[in-house]
């Protein structure tokens, strides 16, 4: 990370978070500006606007309708990559592949890509959390096929041609949101964490079709929780290759892209150059694995 970085991110979570909002794609264009007029806020990239609205979420317009969630903006990343990645990979349309979401509450990937017409299976273990999932999905007029069952054990019929993987992580990447994270010790689960972590990917290599994509995400600054995971998991499943991710994949990632083709988002990589917004982000790690053969 580096001492800049690391100074720099310090300075970041010493402020109080923005709230970023994600906006559907069934929105013109008018209607996307009326509500960041409404807010305040400003477009820091394509269709998430960033606000400093401190107040009751459900007080904002247009929160009824179902046409705005909360997401960080970096959080969004990933999928807004995955499904370009996607269309561009299979000859099939869209809504005529088989997805499995992993570890989806409390949503707000999975309102992604069903905004984007992906027939999703999603999976969570936690009965309290399928629970916020299940409400913010029925307030987005979503209604995706929920199974609760520990993703590192899904052993569904069919097989999918892509696999979301918001794998379950120390979520170090938060820090904004949670700056106590500065005086916290590794956490004592970490290993658990671990272990579990490579459970999924190996059970998500034996559920996915060949010529399929798994992409793996945590919201962990701890390369034992990303970079670590995957080369593991490539030693040991050599069917699997990276899929390199490029400058041309989505707007201001160029800081983000490691050398191995991950993305890398630490939490003062993104500044939008503007007296109205607030920079910078969640820390994320993605990678995106193909099964060629």
């Amino acid at each position: 990370m580096g001492k800049k970085n690391a100074n720099d991110i310090v300075k970041l979570a010493m402020d109080p978070p923005p709230l970023d909002i994600v906006i559907s794609k069934k929105l013109t264009k008018k209607e996307k500006e009326k509500i960041k007029i409404e807010i305040c806020g400003e477009e820091i990239l394509p269709n998430v606007i960033r606000c400093s609205y401190k107040g009751n979420i459900e007080s904002l317009p247009r929160f009824n309708d179902g046409v705005w969630w909360v997401q960080d903006a970096a959080s969004q990343i990933a999928c807004n990559i995955l499904i370009s990645k996607i269309k561009k990979s299979f000859s099939k349309s869209i809504h005529e592949l088989i997805a499995f979401d992993l570890c989806c509450a409390p949503g707000g990937k999975t309102a992604q890509l069903l905004d984007n017409n992906l027939k999703l299976l999603c999976v969570e273990k936690s009965i309290s959390r399928s629970n916020v999932f299940k409400k913010n999905m029925d307030r987005l007029n979503f209604n995706p096929e929920l199974i609760n069952v520990n993703a590192e054990n899904f052993n569904p019929v069919i097989k999918a041609d892509v696999i979301i993987i918001d794998a379950p992580c120390s979520a170090t990447g938060t820090i904004r949101k949670n700056p106590d994270i500065f005086l916290r010790a590794i956490p004592n689960n970490l290993d658990n964490l671990i272990l579990t972590q490579n459970k999924i990917l190996e059970n998500s290599a034996k559920i996915l079709n060949k010529n399929g994509f798994i992409m793996y995400i945590t919201c962990s600054l701890q390369k034992d929780e990303g970079e670590n995971r995957i080369k593991e998991f490539l030693n040991n499943n050599k069917e699997f290759a990276i899929s390199r991710f490029c400058l041309n994949d989505y707007p201001h990632i160029k800081k983000a892209i490691t050398k191995e083709g991950f993305i890398r988002i630490l939490p003062n990589y993104f500044n939008f150059s503007s007296e109205n917004v607030i920079n910078g982000t969640d820390g994320f790690f993605i990678a995106l694995l193909k099964k060629e053969n």
